[in-house]
């Protein structure tokens, strides 16, 4: 089955990906709206993820969440855990980029898509 996604992406320059909002089968259909203003994302944590060998940054942005509790109240679910958070890249790179902590990221051109 085809799956359904939606997410914010990284606007800065240093820091590149997105934060996922809904992740889940593509069973719905139905309309939605695409946000297209822009909030900040605090840098909270860099976390290493080993059950799928990814480093993350764990952020604290009130418009992730604000969009992820909209996607919910449409019926578009995340199969994990909600914790909004940008990739980092394979492996265990946290050592190298607990610099970052305390950073701000700018985030915004919300998109959706089904693949």
């Amino acid at each position: 089955m085809s799956k359904f996604t939606a997410a914010l992406l990284s606007e800065d320059n240093y820091i590149k990906g997105h934060i996922t909002l809904c992740f889940c089968d593509a069973e719905k259909s139905g309309k939605f709206s695409t946000f297209s203003g822009k909030g900040i994302a605090h840098i909270v944590d860099i976390q290493y993820w080993e059950r799928v060998d990814l480093t993350v940054i764990i952020v604290d942005c009130e418009l992730a969440n604000e969009r992820h509790e909209y996607y919910k109240s449409l019926g578009y679910t995340y199969d994990y855990e909600f914790i909004p958070h940008i990739s980092l890249g394979k492996g265990d790179l946290t050592h190298e980029n607990q610099h970052l902590k305390g950073d701000r990221i700018v985030v915004g051109s919300e998109y959706a898509r089904i693949y």
